[in-house]
């Protein structure tokens, strides 16, 4: 089931503006996560080790695409 948050702010005229927001996360299992994470760390050791870019470039991009998962994922 979706979470839902329904916010409601009051204006300085008394007026009711309502804001509804559904977020809805994947849910996967821990082997998955696993998975992900390994091919992340394994992209990050392709980079560094035939140098196609720098190390911390490799690094950072190794990070982005770990919170890029963690975002899709829903943790």
């Amino acid at each position: 089931d979706p979470i839902v948050i329904t916010i409601q702010a009051f204006l300085q005229d008394n007026n009711v503006v309502p804001l509804s927001m559904t977020y809805q996360s994947l849910y996967v299992t821990k082997e998955t996560q696993v998975a992900i994470a390994g091919i992340i760390l394994a992209g990050v050791y392709v980079l560094i080790i035939f140098e196609i870019v720098h190390r911390t470039l490799a690094a950072m991009l190794g990070s982005l695409a770990a919170l890029a998962a963690l975002a899709i994922i829903g943790n």
